[in-house]
């Protein structure tokens, strides 16, 4: 089964509500079942940190047997 994609499209993560709902969402989104990307026009913001670290890990790309 291939996995379902979803782009987000946002100016920059700079403080505010819309950006931390976008992070949250990211964050936790079944990464099993759905390709996440962002597009930023910017890559500045207090929400940029949170999302640096939550690429897959290995176990995670090597997909289920």
């Amino acid at each position: 089964m291939s996995k379902i994609k979803i782009m987000f499209f946002m100016p920059n993560l700079e403080s505010g509500g819309a950006e931390r709902v976008i992070t949250n969402i990211i964050r936790q989104v079944d990464k099993k079942r759905y390709d996440v990307s962002l597009v930023l026009v910017n890559a500045v913001g207090e929400y940029i940190n949170c999302l640096l670290y939550t690429s897959p890990s290995p176990r995670d790309q090597r997909g289920s047997r």
